[in-house]
């Protein structure tokens, strides 16, 4: 977030640099991706999961990208990062198909883009409180 990010927001918006970001981050995780959740392995679900995962992570780094933009603080976006894993770990229902962890991340994505939608809408492309002074 502090290397890329303000190199890629300069030439395209924040909120473009946080979706290609979002996406990398969902390529990073492939290695991993049999790890995380409750179904593992996910088998025939694994493509399903992978996009809903990914989605995920796009949403969430483009919250990420609104809270570094508006405060310049690395630890606050590292904060978040690591309360949306740990909500993810301490909310993730147990014992499900993977399709039905899917289907579960797909719900969650959603509900986070709606929030990434209502920040657009406020600050627009670039994620800018215009009212807030960054120091």
């Amino acid at each position: 977030m502090g290397f890329a990010f303000p190199k890629m927001a300069a030439r395209v918006s924040a909120f473009g640099a946080a979706i290609a970001l979002g996406l990398i981050w969902g390529l990073w995780h492939i290695p991993v991706i049999e790890f995380l959740g409750a179904a593992t392995p996910h088998g025939a679900a694994w493509l399903p999961f992978f996009v809903a995962f990914t989605t995920v992570l796009m949403a969430v780094r483009v919250l990420n990208a609104w809270v570094y933009t508006n405060t310049r603080s690395m630890l606050l976006a590292q904060l978040m990062h690591v309360s949306s894993t740990g909500s993810l770990v301490v909310l993730s229902p147990p014992g499900l198909t993977g399709m039905q962890e899917a289907k579960w991340y797909f719900l969650y994505g959603v509900a986070l883009w709606v929030c990434v939608g209502l920040l657009v809408k406020r600050f627009g492309k670039n994620l800018v409180n215009a009212t807030a002074s960054v120091n």
